[in-house]
């Protein structure tokens, strides 16, 4: 009897253990990345505040024509308005808006995914968040953001850039409405790009 006693006090220790273990492991598991939206004009304010309290976040540059003096000069300036995409906890992020909203005065807001017609707080998976991150990140000059809403999509090919500066890439190759050109498209939640003149020789389908 008291080694039963023993053995079952042995086991309730592990088994609080085995869910501490769980409920840790679990925490460091939620991190995702969110796109946050914020006030016109305030995504690099917003982007600051986030270096500043040492939160990991990509905001998405390119280069716009502008005219200065009346001269047209080529400046490198965010790519999407009012977006900022967070890799962080749902929690932390959670007490970074109400802080700033506070001592800053700057709203920010978790974009909402609608399309399973569900209301939920919109992600990125890693591996999509990493390809939009490659792309971007080359400024490249063939490269076009979009308003998903402004492309009309039929079913392409999956393929895979191999080599190059976009190497382990996927995206959908589509066709355009010029007959005998092609793009290659990149979708995440509330955007789009697509990007020009990739040699076939990079190009592997993959499904």
């Amino acid at each position: 009897m008291i080694c039963g006693k023993l053995f079952l006090k042995y086991f309730a220790k592990r088994i609080t253990y085995c869910n501490f273990a769980f409920r840790k492991l679990h925490r460091m598991q939620t991190n995702h990345w969110y796109i946050l939206k914020t006030i016109h004009k305030s995504e690099l304010k917003l982007a600051g505040l986030l270096e500043q309290s040492n939160i990991q976040y990509f905001l998405p540059m390119t280069y716009k024509i502008t005219t200065k003096n009346k001269k047209k000069v080529k400046t490198l300036k965010p790519a999407i308005s009012d977006i900022v995409f967070v890799y962080s906890d749902k929690d932390t992020l959670q007490s970074f808006k109400d802080r700033i909203l506070i001592t800053h005065n700057l709203p920010s807001y978790f974009l909402i995914d609608a399309t399973s017609g569900k209301r939920v707080i919109a992600t990125v998976p890693d591996k999509q968040m990493t390809d939009f991150i490659i792309v971007c990140s080359s400024c490249n000059e063939h490269i076009t953001f979009h308003d998903p809403n402004e492309i009309t999509l039929q079913r392409g090919t999956r393929i895979r850039i191999i080599g190059g500066s976009f190497n382990g890439v996927e995206a959908t190759l589509i066709k355009t409405k010029y007959r005998y050109k092609k793009e290659l498209l990149l979708q995440i939640p509330n955007l789009a790009i697509t990007i020009k003149n990739i040699s076939p020789d990079l190009i592997e389908i993959i499904g």
